[in-house]
């Protein structure tokens, strides 16, 4: 049971990682508990941001560098980031990315010698990471 424990925990930890990332560029403050584009001005290099930055021309990528890390961010320059993560593909990848994650990790659920019970609650886990609301 605890190797299958493993294998599930990692990729749902991970998809829940992606979604936490989703989130916090692109969530709501009442709903994230904590300011709108906060990952910006941390300068967080998430899956979003990479991706972001690889898909990019040279314009956006300027922008994006020049707004990570920035601790007095304007409502603007969060859109305009959101819009540069929407328009280089890096949400729908990341949103991928974390829905692949969670399948794997529905596979190994389905491996694992639980009970019915225990088994739907994981599950219940794995779908409720994946529709936390941004």
């Amino acid at each position: 049971i605890f190797e299958g424990m493993t294998k599930l925990s990692v990729p749902m930890g991970i998809a829940f990682q992606i979604q936490d990332d989703i989130l916090g560029i692109f969530g709501s403050e009442e709903k994230i508990g904590k300011p709108i584009g906060s990952d910006i001005s941390e300068g967080k290099q998430t899956i979003l941001v990479l991706e972001a930055k690889k898909n990019s021309n040279e314009k956006q990528k300027r922008f994006l560098n020049s707004v990570l890390g920035k601790s007095d961010l304007s409502a603007q320059e969060v859109d305009k980031f959101r819009d540069i993560v929407v328009k280089t593909g890096a949400l729908d990848y990341a949103k991928n990315l974390a829905k692949k994650y969670i399948a794997e990790s529905k596979k190994e659920i389905a491996k694992i010698s639980l009970e019915k019970k225990a088994k739907d609650f994981l599950m219940g886990i794995a779908d409720y990471m994946m529709e936390r609301e941004v």
